[in-house]
């Protein structure tokens, strides 16, 4: 058979299931599994979208990576912020509290 007689198979609607290229079978084509692949998202993709292909995560999960990394850095400071302004508060409040006991305590005292 000519190659125009196996055009047919590229039509029945398997593709290769990383870059959609039509092929005779689902699952992968010859050039993708020659590629380097990410341990996140499983895509092989071609090396310049690894920082580093050793590490073997891609470039747009590393970015995923480090936006989740600052926001929780963010949000801890806040509540550092908060849990400290909240710790200062109560000292007051405590300062306070026994300031008001002694002064009644001594008052008390002062008055019999």
């Amino acid at each position: 058979m000519t190659l125009h007689g196996y055009a047919w198979l590229y039509h029945i609607g398997a593709s290769c299931t990383n870059c959609g290229v039509s092929r005779p079978t689902d699952g992968l084509c010859a050039r993708c599994l020659d590629l380097p692949y990410c341990k996140i998202c499983k895509r092989h993709l071609e090396n310049n979208c690894f920082n580093e292909v050793q590490r073997k995560i891609c470039q747009v999960h590393l970015q995923i990576i480090l936006f989740l990394h600052v926001t929780i850095m963010c949000i801890l400071h806040t509540l550092q912020i908060g849990l400290l302004f909240i710790v200062i508060v109560t000292r007051c409040l405590v300062c306070v509290y026994r300031t008001v006991k002694n002064d009644a305590l001594y008052g008390a005292l002062a008055l019999h």
